[in-house]
């Protein structure tokens, strides 16, 4: 694509826009939404890492843990250098202790600092 405008063109609804709506969803507790909402995200860009890893984030939130971490596996077939999304991964399944109500885990920025074992960069 040659510029902004084809992109536009190709993409009328953008994947930010997307995920954005499925995350308002869920924390409206409207699941049914929110989940169609990764559903049209995946379909719509089934080759861009970010709109699938954030449709997999979505599927997380509502609970649905074999289809997020189903999606999270097709965002690194994808790009498999994310290594955000390997930690994503191995995070589905470390328990949570009793009263803690989130994962200790390192900023993103140190986990996309890994060194890539796909590629020498």
């Amino acid at each position: 694509m040659e510029n902004q405008e084809d992109v536009d063109q190709e993409y009328p609804i953008r994947w930010n826009m997307l995920i954005s709506t499925g995350r308002k969803f869920h924390k409206e507790n409207k699941k049914v939404e929110a989940m169609a909402i990764a559903e049209l995200t995946e379909e719509l860009y089934p080759d861009f890492v970010y709109a699938i890893e954030g449709a997999a984030d979505i599927y997380k939130y509502c609970g649905e843990k074999e289809m997020a971490r189903a999606t999270y596996q097709k965002a690194l077939e994808i790009y498999p250098c994310y290594n955000i999304i390997e930690r994503k991964i191995k995070e589905q399944d470390e328990p949570v202790a009793f009263g803690q109500k989130y994962k200790r885990k390192e900023p993103d920025f140190l986990a996309a600092m890994v060194p890539c074992k796909h590629h020498n960069h």
